[in-house]
């Protein structure tokens, strides 16, 4: 079971697909301010947070490709990691992230459709057997104006028993140039999204964002 709180303004919802060649059932949550940038100021730059359950492939490659370096040196063939850590999460099992950026051109080498560059933190973990995919970004420049809004979600995010509140980093390595390669594109496009109503909940007050916080009802099993 997944579940993650996000701030009351910020639109929520399920994302499902099914890869075939990949054999892959998609299943994860969301969270973006799309809707505040389209309709509130053109100074505001979007940001968004989601969690995913990675193709049964990943379950083995991802975390002997991290103790390898061969994830980091696939991501490094894309986009530019500044930096990865090792973390350890609230039941004691681990969990790796990436700090990475992403130029307007490497984006474009990806097809990626937007026009601006990114600042994006990835995270992997394995629970019960499955790898989970944490992934969340804003305009390049922009992460300090979200920092305390991801933090506060992905404090929320639980996997089952497991949750990234309270967690430890472990381990820090050097920064880890980038390269401009295209990247082979594969059939992951998202379907059935929709928004998710949220609970009755009284939202409580949040000291460190200066607003509310609002449990999104999806307690999603993937």
């Amino acid at each position: 079971m997944t579940a993650i709180t996000t701030t009351f303004d910020w639109n929520s919802g399920k994302l499902s697909a099914t890869v075939l060649n990949l054999d892959w059932k998609l299943g994860g949550l969301f969270a973006t301010n799309f809707a505040n940038k389209l309709f509130g100021s053109s100074d505001e730059s979007i940001a968004f947070f989601a969690i995913i359950n990675a193709p049964s492939l990943a379950n083995a490659a991802i975390p002997l490709g991290q103790k390898l370096g061969l994830i980091s040196f696939a991501l490094s063939q894309f986009v530019t990691i500044n930096s990865e850590s090792d973390m350890k999460l609230s039941d004691g099992s681990a969990a790796h992230q990436y700090s990475i950026s992403a130029s307007v051109d490497q984006l474009r080498k990806i097809k990626a459709p937007i026009d601006k560059a990114l600042d994006v933190v990835l995270i992997s973990t394995q629970q019960h057997d499955k790898t989970y995919i944490i992934v969340y970004a804003t305009e390049a420049g922009r992460m300090g104006q979200y920092q305390n809004a991801f933090d506060n979600i992905l404090n929320s995010v639980a996997i089952g028993s497991a949750s990234f509140s309270n967690m430890g980093q472990m381990t820090a390595e050097n920064a880890i140039p980038g390269n401009d390669t295209q990247i082979f594109e594969n059939d992951t496009s998202i379907s059935n999204l929709g928004p998710v109503p949220m609970t009755n909940s009284p939202p409580t007050e949040d000291a460190t964002m200066g607003g509310n916080m609002q449990e999104i009802l999806p307690i999603l099993q993937i």
